[in-house]
């Protein structure tokens, strides 16, 4: 499903750098939020809820999944017993209807620590109590004839959510777009429920919200900062006012021996711009973070709002801070230097030669704890934006022609880090915990 993103709108090389610009584009389908107390979300599990009927059980099996995102809530056999797999502390279960009658539903994790999971509802439109990473969770959810919803919840350590989704709830939400001189906005596109409006000369729209719950309403314009607001409640029309964008010039520093990709989040230092209600960040940041660049490049992102923020990078083999301020008179740039983690060398085998293109991933047993960690002071953002694990949490790799392989060590985040190495086509997999492959780096696949 296409969404609110970054789109590439040109490439050019600038003093030894890769440069890329980004901007925004029209949504085809926007998030919808569900607040901590409102009748959408309730921190409880359903009565009654009963398994999810679309082959996937609520009991994730971890020899399908155990190198998705999404937390497996079983441990992954070997030799020597059993991986715990911990952090998977909240639950989640859902009802979904359309027009009050149950309908088969699927409910995907697009962003935020459980990303890539996937859940499914029974013919009623009910899923039972699951277990999920905590964390500021976006879903898609999709059902029969309909277009597809998409919520974001925060899912809270050690506490049960149900979701309920109501398809076929039909509201004419209304308002006007300004600037911060009360100037009419001609042509910014408003986002509700799935479908894009463009305002009036006046500035005026109406759109319909087509699901229940808190939805979000997101308005965009080219030159003007992103605006989100919470359509909750019965508000007779939303004034919304947009104001001038800045723009952020990032450029990563080279990282000898790899070019993957770099996790990058801009967090705002005091929270960012505030909505209507002064309760609710009034930017989407999760249509920015996290940024995907590779070493040696440099990204321009535009349309962000003005203000001091913490720019923040992981990649599995380094990471770094930073602080820029952002100006809507004049483009900020920022270097991000990479500091380098220590690394871990190993060699995968069988029968004496070394083994090409297996597979190897590095997981923290509790990824939840790595990635907050990881975090440090940014931390208390995993409440209020969709933060993807982070290297410190889940690595993967695969080795070269002899079988050597190289990762990133974040033990002094994630001291419980497990290995998992398996051959593709092959029935041969070796799990260890990390002090087990200090002790043992070459790793044999053959039984």
């Amino acid at each position: 499903m296409a969404r609110w993103g970054l789109i590439l709108l040109g490439i050019a090389l600038l003093g030894g750098f890769s440069a890329v610009w980004f901007g925004v584009v029209r949504p085809a389908a926007p998030p919808t939020t569900l607040g901590l107390d409102e009748p959408g979300a309730v921190d409880e599990p359903a009565p009654g809820v009963t398994p999810n009927a679309l082959g996937i059980r609520d009991e994730v099996d971890t020899s399908q999944v155990a190198y998705e995102s999404g937390p497996p809530a079983d441990g992954l056999e070997h030799e020597n017993g059993r991986m715990p797999v911990l952090g998977a502390t909240s639950k989640l279960s859902a009802v979904v209807t359309n027009r009050g009658v149950g309908t088969r539903a699927r409910i995907e994790f697009t962003n935020g620590p459980n990303k890539g999971l996937v859940l499914g509802t029974d013919t009623e439109g009910r899923l039972s109590e699951t277990a999920v990473f905590p964390g500021f969770c976006i879903l898609d959810i999709a059902a029969a004839g309909q277009a597809v919803c998409t919520r974001e919840i925060w899912l809270r350590h050690d506490r049960g959510r149900l979701l309920r989704i109501d398809f076929g709830f039909d509201r004419a939400v209304r308002g006007r777009v300004s600037d911060t001189d009360n100037r009419a906005i001609v042509g910014a596109v408003v986002t509700l429920d799935g479908a894009p409006v463009s305002t009036a000369s006046d500035g005026s729209f109406q759109i319909m919200q087509s699901a229940s719950g808190p939805a979000l309403l997101i308005v965009q314009k080219p030159g003007y900062a992103l605006w989100r607001e919470v359509v909750a409640g019965n508000v007779p029309e939303f004034a919304i006012t947009l104001r001038e964008a800045a723009s952020l010039r990032l450029m990563i520093s080279p990282l000898h021996g790899s070019d993957d990709e770099v996790q990058i989040y801009v967090f705002p230092r005091d929270g960012g711009p505030r909505s209507r209600l002064g309760t609710e960040a009034a930017y989407p940041w999760h249509l920015v973070n996290p940024i995907r660049a590779r070493p040696g490049t440099t990204v321009t992102l535009a349309e962000l709002p003005v203000g001091s923020c913490d720019v923040v990078a992981f990649h599995r083999f380094g990471r770094c801070a930073s602080d820029v301020l952002l100006s809507n008179t004049r483009p900020a740039e920022l270097r991000l230097d990479l500091e380098s983690v220590p690394l871990l060398r190993g060699r995968v085998v069988e029968h004496g030669e070394g083994v090409a293109c297996a597979e190897i991933s590095l997981l923290s047993a509790n990824r939840i704890r790595a990635t907050v960690r990881a975090l440090g002071d940014h931390a208390n953002f995993l409440k209020s934006q969709p933060i993807d694990l982070l290297p410190a949490a889940l690595q993967r790799t695969t080795s070269d022609r002899d079988g050597t392989f190289t990762l990133g060590d974040w033990s002094d985040v994630a001291d419980d880090a497990w290995l998992v190495v398996e051959r593709p086509g092959s029935a041969g997999r070796v799990t260890m915990s990390l002090a087990q492959f200090r002790r043992t780096p070459t790793i044999d696949l053959a039984p």
